[in-house]
């Protein structure tokens, strides 16, 4: 596995904890887990008016990250997925004598 793969996963676990976490600490209609550690408390450390405002942009925030940690390596896939279905036209075309070349890719030296 490399390096950037190995990065991307512990992201990912780490913004999946944090979101449960930030999830379960935000106040509810009814009873929730939130209060139990006291987030529920004016004098908190977040200030008189809640921790409601800092953990719902924490939420959006870690949101956010987890959303992007699963969405790039799924367009990277699908890029990849597309360039490889032209690798196997173009080398269809110049196999049945059609193409000398690929002349879709004549730039990309690495498609060769």
């Amino acid at each position: 596995m490399s390096l950037l793969m190995s990065i991307g996963l512990v992201v990912q676990v780490l913004s999946a904890i944090a979101l449960i976490v930030l999830v379960l600490l935000q106040h509810g209609k009814g009873a929730d887990l939130g209060a139990a550690f006291g987030s529920g408390a004016s004098g908190s450390i977040f200030g008189a008016a809640g921790s409601g405002s800092f953990l719902s942009k924490m939420t959006w925030i870690i949101g956010a990250v987890f959303f992007w940690t699963f969405l790039i390596p799924v367009a990277c896939g699908i890029c990849y997925a597309v360039l490889f279905v032209v690798r196997i036209i173009c080398f269809f075309s110049i196999c049945k004598g059609q193409a000398k070349e690929p002349p879709i890719i004549r730039s990309l030296g690495f498609l060769r």
